[in-house]
């Protein structure tokens, strides 16, 4: 559970401040709440999703 739970704070972390440099370059303000709640769905699904397949893999 420790290595899925640091597995989803770096795609968080990465994903995060990836949304928030896209968005002060293509916008002219920096929304931090886009930017967080896209970075935690996403990093949430990858991990979340990616865990799910490898335990199906597993009990084949």
């Amino acid at each position: 559970m420790k290595q899925i739970l640091l597995e989803f704070l770096w795609f968080f972390l990465a994903l995060f401040i990836l949304n928030v440099i896209v968005n002060a370059i293509f916008q002219s303000s920096v929304n931090l709440a886009t930017a967080f709640s896209t970075a935690l769905g996403v990093s949430a699904g990858i991990v979340f999703v990616g865990h799910w397949v490898q335990k199906k893999l597993e009990a084949k």
